[in-house]
């Protein structure tokens, strides 16, 4: 019932989304996450539009369970495999395709979002913000592909109250 419940929510939402903008919804996943609340799951949302796949634009949105928007980012879907010339344009679109089913993978998640272990390193953390999120056993992290070959890692900041990136690369 579970699953049935989060698949008309997403039917909903898509719906919602084709309504509200006069681009089309070419690709859609979502998975409901405890992220920003350690008791209620929010949504995590990602979808395509455009009028192709890899001309289209990604957007991901994390929402609280009270419909508050906590995070939300665009960015081109072509930024997942511009810099594959040898591909064809069929192959490209497979993998912008692979990356939305992928995106929301049990293993993106992780909690603590910095482990005990971990080492602090300037290049890829801001200090404060390390400090604040390793010393908070229960947070929980997401680790997402932001481009080709870059990666950013966000948590949700009860010191802050808000959703921040922790780390990232290019």
């Amino acid at each position: 019932m579970k699953r049935f419940y989060l698949t008309l929510s997403a039917l909903l939402l898509v719906f919602n989304l084709n309504a509200q903008n006069s681009k089309k919804v070419l690709l859609f996943n979502s998975t409901k996450h405890l992220f920003s609340n350690s008791t209620v799951p929010d949504i995590f949302t990602i979808y395509l539009t455009g009028k192709s796949i890899f001309t289209g634009t990604v957007t991901f949105k994390i929402t609280t369970a009270s419909n508050q928007v906590i995070h939300s980012e665009t960015i081109s879907a072509a930024t997942w495999c511009e810099y594959i010339d040898e591909l064809s344009l069929k192959v490209k679109n497979d993998m912008i395709r692979k990356h939305i089913k992928e995106f929301f993978l049990p293993r993106s998640f992780r909690s603590p979002a910095i482990s005990k272990d971990e080492y602090y390193d300037s290049d890829y953390y801001d200090k404060t913000l390390y400090d604040e999120l390793k010393s908070d056993g229960n947070s929980i992290g997401f680790r997402y592909q932001n481009a080709m070959e870059g990666e950013t890692a966000i948590a949700w900041s009860k010191k802050r109250n808000k959703v921040v990136s922790y780390y990232a690369i290019d």
